[in-house]
């Protein structure tokens, strides 16, 4: 079809984190760089992912995020859960206090955690508005400081942690 934009390839990847429990969830993507991302998502989740990265510069894939629903995850109320490029669990911990339409959200420790602020884009694709993999001692600090940074800061705030790992 003329003026439509080709899908990433959905391949399988048997190592995929998620996809060592459930064998559904060992697919990923080739990014434009030819590098797989999103390990763990679902053959149908990669399709329409792939849809919609399809085309869109390397930077947009390092920061996408895609919703997956894992019911064997209990976290209290927290969530949805997010995938990101580089295969790891996020979860969403809750509204942020002072930019409107984003989230707080943090990974799993692999071996430090994700933290930051997300938004979604879509019914069920997310971005990172600001992100810093964090020691997993130093992440309620981390976490704290984020909660009272407002979006003009959150830049700063990303650098900041960024330096500090």
């Amino acid at each position: 079809m003329e003026g439509h934009a080709t899908a990433a390839a959905v391949v399988e990847m048997k190592t995929a984190p998620l996809g060592l429990t459930d064998p559904t969830r060992r697919w990923a993507l080739v990014g434009p760089d030819g590098e797989h991302y999103f390990g763990g998502v679902t053959r149908p989740e990669g399709i329409n992912l792939g849809d919609r990265l399809a085309d869109a510069p390397l930077g947009a894939w390092v920061d996408a995020l895609v919703e997956v629903h894992l019911p064997a995850i209990l976290s209290d109320g927290a969530g949805p859960h997010l995938l990101a490029s580089d295969g790891s669990l996020v979860i969403v911990l809750g509204a942020h206090a002072a930019v409107s339409e984003a989230f707080v959200a943090m990974g799993t420790p692999n071996p430090r955690h994700l933290v930051g602020v997300v938004e979604p884009i879509g019914p069920t694709g997310w971005r990172w508005i600001c992100c810093a993999e964090v020691e997993p001692e130093r992440h309620v600090e981390c976490l704290d400081e984020l909660s009272s940074a407002d979006r003009p800061s959150l830049r700063e705030w990303s650098s900041r942690w960024a330096g500090i790992g």
